[in-house]
């Protein structure tokens, strides 16, 4: 599993004072605070690097959803932000190998929870309109099984382990204000995440790269 380092512990550390810093400014706006509910779809593509030095690209892929937690500040070109996310998906990789002996290998990847912090700089491009980036750092769960059947033994190896993969997530957005304290924003991200050794049947390296598209509904508070 992937534990929270200093400077992870010092990322967190820093928004929480920014979260607070920002709350207690005359500058806010009368609904500073936003909660959110988003869908799209997500691409996991991880490369794979066994004991032996063989190099596989696995790709799981799904719907997602998620909810979101923000606050923002006035600028005059825009809005700066930061927000609190966690997500779901149906996201699922299963792929068997199988040998001329009747043995086969059947291994599968299945997306988890994710959950991160980002800040955001927006933009105002029409009256109700801003396009933002955003950057922050996120985690994410993957869980993986494998099963082996030696067909010369008639003995089968389970085995199943859950790791957390942990890094930077960047992106870009545009949001639009449909009444008073509801709009709605098209968001597109990325999030490399660093490697981590897994023992499933076998050692191996994962690096995955996670893209998502979502579409999400905002409303102020």
């Amino acid at each position: 599993m992937t534990y929270m380092t200093p400077s992870r512990m010092s990322l967190a550390l820093g928004s929480i004072i920014a979260i607070s810093a920002l709350t207690t400014s005359a500058a806010w706006a009368a609904e500073p605070f936003y909660v959110g509910l988003q869908a799209g779809y997500e691409d996991t593509t991880s490369d794979r690097t066994f004991e032996t030095g063989v190099t596989e690209d696995k790709t799981i892929a799904g719907a997602a959803f998620g909810a979101t937690l923000g606050a923002q500040y006035p600028l005059s070109f825009g809005y700066a932000a930061i927000e609190l996310n966690v997500t779901d998906s149906s996201a699922e990789f299963d792929q068997t190998k199988r040998s001329s002996d009747g043995s086969f290998f059947n291994e599968s990847t299945t997306s988890e929870l994710g959950y991160g912090i980002s800040t955001m700089l927006a933009f105002q491009v029409a009256q109700q309109t801003h396009v933002y980036g955003l950057v922050g750092y996120q985690q994410q769960e993957l869980e993986f099984q494998a099963r082996w059947f030696d067909a010369s033994t008639a003995v089968t190896t389970d085995a199943s382990t859950d790791e957390t993969f942990g890094g930077a997530r960047y992106g870009l957005g545009i949001h639009h204000e449909l009444y008073d304290r509801v709009g709605v924003r098209l968001e597109v991200t990325r999030t490399d995440y660093s490697e981590e050794s897994i023992n499933l049947i076998g050692s191996r390296k994962i690096e995955p790269e996670q893209d998502r598209i979502m579409l999400g509904l905002i409303g102020r508070f």
